[in-house]
């Protein structure tokens, strides 16, 4: 085994922990808001490779004809989620042939967690929920549709377009959505993986156990160290994961700057665009974010690559997805959510004519 595929193999809860115990940011009016989850991944449901521009590539283990089993999830999911990840790495209950059959249309889906569809059966996440819509629309009648899972938890921008170059290229997709959230930016694997493992090695050499704490403030509550209190972890090393996580973030944004995030998010951008030339839909759920200035430039660098390539645009989720209890308590969606995630999409790929579909 190489360094590259021991770093991360030995470091692979704490990629995980980046959208489980750190969380996902809430953007709103008052600013960002930390909240949890929890880890019910584990290390051997991914492997791990080196590819011609990435060290620490990873991707879902093939589990072709069974689901993965997940450790035993918190007390606030009334079941235990189940992932059917097929022969080709994907989050979908059944293969899909390489020749795309006649009569189909097919999507491919690109993302972090939540097109992956984390803490929800396969059948219920967005890209399962939209290719149910599609194949049983009356609009829709004459065509096939197939709409392939490429997220992967923990996924930044540069993981989704390698993906998308080594597995998902040769379905020849007729259209591809990229769902992009904001640490997509401001949180590249490349660079995590080599800082988080060293930032932890020197927190625990100096015999560091950081009393991590929940503290309310600034329009929402966040993780800190904190001399008092009970700490949040029962696991000392999750909260020294958290922290070395944390640290390494404001290394990243202090040596990058914004300008240099959002370079490196512009280059990942344009290599999709090089990789693939037919339509695209980039969207985002705009109620999960950094802080407003981070959001801000990312928002305006997303519109500028759709506005700028042919066959693209840009999309925001339209539906509050707090208002209708489709978030579950760490904010990923859960089946309501994703449900309208699905509707969402469905009606903006009507509109605009992406599909071929009538109006209803």
């Amino acid at each position: 085994m190489n360094r590259s595929v021991t770093v991360l193999v030995s470091t692979v809860a704490l990629l995980i922990l980046a959208i489980a115990a750190l969380g996902m940011y809430i953007y709103g009016k008052q600013g960002a808001r930390f909240v949890t989850s929890v880890d019910i991944l584990r290390r051997e449901n991914f492997s791990f490779s080196q590819t011609e521009t990435l060290k620490h590539f990873m991707e879902p283990v093939a589990t072709p004809g069974g689901r993965v089993e997940t450790p035993e999830p918190p007390s606030w999911l009334t079941s235990k989620p189940r992932y059917t990840i097929n022969s080709e790495g994907m989050n979908n209950p059944v293969d899909y042939p390489v020749q795309k059959p006649p009569r189909t249309f097919r999507i491919v889906t690109l993302g972090d967690s939540w097109t992956f569809g984390y803490l929800v059966n396969t059948e219920d996440n967005y890209p399962s929920q939209i290719e149910k819509l599609l194949n049983t629309s009356p609009t829709c009648k004459g065509t096939h549709f197939e709409v392939l899972n490429f997220g992967v938890p923990g996924y930044d921008l540069a993981y989704g377009v390698e993906r998308f170059k080594t597995r998902a290229a040769k379905y020849d997709p007729d259209l591809v959505l990229w769902f992009v959230r904001d640490n997509n930016f401001a949180e590249p694997n490349e660079f995590f993986e080599e800082r988080v493992p060293q930032a932890k090695k020197e927190m625990q050499e100096r015999g560091d156990t950081p009393n991590v704490v929940l503290r309310s403030g600034n329009g929402g509550i966040e993780y800190v160290e904190s001399t008092s209190g009970k700490s949040f972890f029962d696991n000392p090393e999750q909260g020294i994961g958290l922290i070395a996580r944390k640290r390494t973030k404001e290394a990243f944004l202090s040596e990058w700057g914004i300008d240099g995030m959002i370079e490196y998010g512009r280059r990942q951008l344009a290599a999709l665009g090089e990789a693939y030339g037919g339509p695209l839909v980039v969207f985002t759920y705009p109620l999960m974010g950094e802080t407003e200035l981070l959001h801000a430039r990312i928002k305006t660098t997303l519109v500028d690559f759709a506005a700028e390539r042919k066959a693209a645009s840009y999309h925001e989720i339209a539906e509050d997805l707090s208002v209708g209890n489709g978030l579950l308590p760490d904010f990923h969606p859960n089946e309501k959510g994703y449900a309208l995630i699905a509707q969402d999409l469905f009606d903006e790929l009507v509109s605009r004519g992406l599909i071929p579909c009538g109006a209803p």
